[in-house]
């Protein structure tokens, strides 16, 4: 009603932003992995049209990571308050979009943090202009849900199993009444776009190739992430 008779658009179409997000990279089919604010979704998508019964959905996005931070930051002695404080929770997520990134091992860089943290550290220069050094560890230790929900209490695969299982759901009773060609699982292997805010975490997409190259049912020696230099905005683009 506000598009129509607000704004005077005489037509209007809607589109899932999973393909949307898979258009604005040049392709029709593939595997989309959008995460933003609230939700992280796994989408296959197949000559445009998206593969509902192989969706997957991972209720960990953008603000939980920003929540988690603000628990570990306090947790290192650090004085932020809780997400109600918006001056605070706007200095938070600037941290972490400057900040955070994925850890390639996570094991190998908890060790890392803990032998030399003096060293494992961040400069972040506050409103006041006040200087503070953020350890590396709160920094991939807060992106690392994306991986492991559990960290938050979130009974659910990680987004690496989950890629998995939406492509090891795809058969030839495709909701959209076409038949699947045999090869429609290796064009999603090969072909797994990032999109979202979440996605521009510096080693995401080198930790999912890793993981996914280790899971027993991928065979492919062609797997491929991609994540477009504008994925924040490919939605729109789209």
């Amino acid at each position: 009603q506000i598009m129509f008779e607000t704004f005077s658009v005489p037509v209007m179409y809607l589109e899932h932003k999973n393909v949307l997000a898979m258009y604005a990279s040049g392709r029709v089919s593939g595997l989309s992995l959008d995460s933003g604010g609230s939700t992280t979704k796994i989408v296959p998508i197949y000559e445009g049209h998206a593969l509902k019964h192989a969706t997957q959905r991972l209720d960990v996005g953008g603000r939980d990571i920003t929540d988690y931070l603000l628990k570990l930051l306090n947790e290192k002695g650090c004085s932020f308050t809780t997400s109600a404080n918006r001056a605070d929770y706007a200095i938070l997520r600037d941290i972490k979009e400057k900040h955070c990134f994925v850890a390639d091992n996570i094991e190998e860089e908890t060790k890392k943090a803990e032998s030399d943290e003096e060293t494992q550290c961040a400069r972040y220069e506050l409103p006041d202009g006040q200087v503070i050094q953020i350890e590396n560890e709160a920094l991939f230790q807060s992106s690392e849900i994306l991986f492991q929900p559990q960290l938050i209490g979130k009974e659910s695969k990680g987004i690496s199993d989950l890629v998995c299982d939406s492509i090891m759901k795809i058969d030839t009773d495709a909701e959209w009444n076409g038949p699947l060609t045999s090869g429609c699982k290796q064009v999603m292997f090969d072909n797994i776009v990032l999109s979202g805010g979440n996605t521009m975490l510096s080693g995401m997409s080198h930790r999912l190739h890793k993981e996914l190259m280790a899971k027993p049912g991928v065979v492919t020696t062609k797997l491929k992430v991609i994540a477009p230099s504008e994925r924040k905005y490919s939605v729109w683009i789209g």
